[in-house]
């Protein structure tokens, strides 16, 4: 049935009219290929999230724990800048965050002005759990797969991180980190 669906998919995209120009045709695949990737990534975001529903948090909080997880200790206004929110949103967030004792606060020895957050051992063991369950889906889905398929996915990875940071080439950005170097406490 899934590779039935593809191969439709595939076939639409074929379609093109004689009077297209390969500029029209450009743009048709391009747009067709943004709605088939938001699909799939809200499918999967559905999904990994179902088998998460007992830790009682929102995409955007595990998000936030994830990022201190994987970054290290780091302030509110470099969270929103990552998450693309605005600070007065992330700062609702860390103070919800705070009250459930999942992450701490400390004035940054350099700039006393700011406030450095970083994950308690509750918020540790909340987004470990959020990340065994969504690696727990992922690891079966992938098992699914062929070793041609699994490869095919390891090689888009690098493409999906540019499609989700590109904001990349800011020096020191701490989304420069690999997946290899991030630390999950």
């Amino acid at each position: 049935m899934r590779r039935r669906w593809a191969t439709t998919m595939t076939e639409r995209e074929e379609r093109v009219s004689i009077t297209e120009t390969p500029c029209d045709r450009e743009e048709k695949s391009i747009s067709i290929t943004a709605a088939r990737l938001r699909m799939i990534v809200g499918v999967l975001e559905r999904r990994i999230r179902k088998r998460g529903d007992d830790l009682a948090l929102s995409c955007t909080q595990t998000a936030v724990l994830g990022r201190l997880s994987m970054f290290g200790p780091m302030a509110a206004v470099d969270l929103a800048t990552m998450e693309m929110t605005r600070p007065q949103t992330m700062r609702n967030l860390i103070d919800s965050l705070r009250d459930e004792g999942l992450i701490e606060g400390s004035r940054d020895p350099i700039d006393g002005r700011r406030v450095i957050l970083t994950l308690t051992s509750e918020g540790r063991d909340r987004i470990r759990g959020a990340y065994s369950g969504s690696a727990s889906y992922l690891g079966e889905a992938l098992t699914r797969l062929t070793d041609g398929e699994r490869d095919q996915l390891r090689g888009a990875l690098g493409v999906l991180e540019r499609l989700a940071f590109p904001e990349r080439d800011i020096e020191c950005s701490p989304v420069q980190v690999s997946v290899r170097q991030c630390r999950f406490e």
